[in-house]
């Protein structure tokens, strides 16, 4: 089997019906995101919609003050994802019938939501879940050391590097 063969079966394969891979996926995505947190500067006075999945209301903001947002502690509030919030848990992707859940990207805000959405997220998730597959299939993956810290950073970078 050549590379352009393993590439076709890739591209043609039906990814998206590895329902529970893109649930793991998803929820490594909800708890280890790119960029834990933003922020942007007004550019004039304006109103920030309301978020109902997370509670909040519509807020008034002048022009130059700062928005921040921390997709770090949003990912583990209780009051947004339930007592398990901070817990790997891949069956909150999941109804209890066994439906797939698509959650609101202002809930689950690791890719970004709007107008500032992720451009490459369906490639990135697309890349994730075929690289993970086909290691799982050929390897058997043992944590050797459970004890690297990581420290929450503009982006969260390994604080001993990966090696």
């Amino acid at each position: 089997m050549g590379v352009r063969s393993e590439v076709w079966y890739l591209l043609s394969s039906p990814l998206a019906k590895l329902q529970f891979t893109n649930a793991l996926w998803d929820e490594n995505a909800r708890l280890n995101t790119v960029s834990p947190a933003g922020q942007m500067e007004a550019a004039d006075d304006d109103i920030l919609p309301a978020v109902p999945e997370l509670n909040m209301p519509p807020r008034h903001i002048k022009k130059g003050d700062i928005v921040s947002y921390q997709d770090y502690v949003i990912s583990r509030m209780s009051q947004v994802w339930g007592e398990d919030a901070a817990v790997f848990n891949p069956s909150r992707w999941f109804r209890e019938n066994g439906e797939s859940i698509s959650y609101s990207p202002f809930k689950y805000h690791s890719w970004n939501a709007g107008p500032r959405s992720c451009l490459g997220r369906a490639l990135a998730t697309y890349e994730g879940i075929a690289i993970t597959t086909a290691i799982l299939q050929r390897f058997d993956i043992t944590l050797e050391d459970t004890s690297r810290p990581y420290e929450p950073l503009a982006t969260l970078n390994m604080v001993c590097g990966l090696f």
